[in-house]
């Protein structure tokens, strides 16, 4: 144990730990290259929904090459009906976290929210040290909005990122054409064996709550 005086002496910056053994979990990995995530995450529930949606880099420190942890922007776009073409979308929420390992944003979805996406992009405004160079992790936990609520029910599907970030910076958004389905690794449930054998991983576009 180290008194909070002495963390301050010797850290820059921390984080606070949520123990919510009852949550679900699920964990995707993202490939990233600047200014361009591989997929977004569309969320659909079927109960009220609490959702820890956190973003986490790789630790940069004693790497032959180390680049800066950049800024994630994490924006949650909702739609009653998207269509086909060019669909009105608002913008529910937007969360930035600019030049830390790790972003954890506390959620709410419904079921009259319709169609969720969760998209994580980077900065590119000017500023030095906006991008984002490495690959990420995004982990949802996920429990009732309620703690006597019903068990959570919902599905979530990884999308092709593109129509996405073209239109991101505008509100409303106007997302043009379709989103067409995408596979990435995940790790769902804590698939963690009992043997201390390393972290199955597996190729998903589906996860149902």
């Amino acid at each position: 144990l180290m008194a909070w005086p002495e963390v301050l002496d010797w850290f820059v910056n921390g984080s606070v730990c949520y123990m919510v053994p009852q949550a679900g979990e699920v964990r995707f990995a993202l490939p990233f290259k600047p200014g361009n995530p591989s997929f977004v995450v569309e969320l659909k529930v079927k109960t009220p929904t609490k959702a820890y949606i956190g973003v986490h880099s790789k630790d940069q420190r004693n790497r032959p090459s180390p680049q800066p942890y950049g800024c994630m922007n994490v924006t949650v776009l909702r739609c009653d009906a998207p269509g086909s073409e060019s669909t009105k979308w608002e913008r529910v929420r937007e969360d930035y976290e600019w030049g830390t390992k790790d972003f954890l944003g506390v959620y709410e979805f419904l079921p009259e929210d319709g169609t969720c996406i969760i998209c994580v992009h980077d900065y590119d405004g000017g500023a030095e040290g906006g991008r984002i160079h490495d690959d990420l992790v995004i982990t949802i936990h996920y429990l009732p909005l309620k703690q006597d609520g019903p068990s959570v029910e919902g599905t979530i599907t990884l999308k092709t990122a593109p129509p996405v970030l073209e239109a991101i910076q505008y509100n409303p958004v106007y997302i043009k054409g379709t989103f067409q389905t995408v596979e990435a690794y995940a790790q769902v449930r804590r698939n963690i064996s009992t043997q201390a054998q390393p972290i199955q991983h597996q190729l998903v576009s589906t996860v149902h709550l």
